[in-house]
């Protein structure tokens, strides 16, 4: 199982990464222009600021595959070779999965809105797929039952293609994806922080430690013996 953030927010990231463990780190265009700065030095940074075996994944803006490509082995360049370069799945996006998987790069698949795009993204050779649930949702369709039958197919097909799910709403849909099996998710700060912290957890801790200092009138086991 693999978590990741999907933000560019560098104090958010080293806020979570210090408080939990998480995979790797996922933007797109949209995230990095929430954030100010030249955006390949806002992900050097990003960068800097995860374990080196943790993902970082990153999305071109170009909409021609020849522009497409030329634009990823810049960013792997800047980045380094085990960047995860997004591609969205348009046609153009087709071709520039196929050039860029073919040359070892880690490509993911993005903005899938179908179990045939994912299907074609794998045949592509793309290392990752990455549905987006809710906006599968907006559109009308069932977004889980979208994504769970892209897990379906990679399986029966047997494509060494991961699926990554992304863009949840809340934290139900997160849990329930991985409940059914889902490998690898991406998951925005605020939904991760709902999902891992709980005021009723914290008024329970409140009161163990009340309980405990009143009757021992101390703060810690240690000391209690010497």
């Amino acid at each position: 199982m693999k978590l990741l953030i999907d933000t560019a927010d560098i104090k958010t990231i080293r806020k979570l990464y210090d408080l939990y463990q998480f995979d790797g780190v996922t933007t797109n265009p949209k995230i990095l222009s929430k954030v100010n700065g030249d955006p390949i030095d806002i992900l050097k940074e990003i960068r800097d600021s995860i374990p080196e075996q943790s993902e970082l994944h990153v999305q071109v803006v170009s909409d021609q595959a020849d522009s497409m490509v030329e634009e990823a082995n810049y960013i792997l360049k800047e980045l380094g070779r085990e960047t995860h370069i997004k591609i969205p799945v348009c046609r153009e996006g087709y071709q520039a999965i196929r050039r860029l998987s073919s040359a070892g790069v880690h490509v993911t698949a993005t903005a899938i809105f179908s179990q045939g795009q994912a299907l074609m993204a794998a045949h592509e050779g793309a290392t990752s797929v990455a549905p987006y649930l809710h906006r599968i949702n907006n559109r009308g369709y069932d977004g889980m039952k979208t994504v769970l039958g892209i897990q379906e197919l990679l399986a029966v097909q047997n494509y060494k293609t991961e699926l990554l799910a992304a863009a949840f709403e809340n934290a139900g849909q997160v849990a329930a994806v991985l409940k059914a099996g889902v490998g690898s998710v991406t998951v925005a700060p605020e939904i991760w922080m709902e999902m891992l912290e709980n005021s009723l957890t914290e008024d329970a801790v409140k009161d163990f430690y009340q309980d405990f200092t009143t009757h021992f009138a101390s703060k810690s086991m240690i000391g209690q013996h010497l």
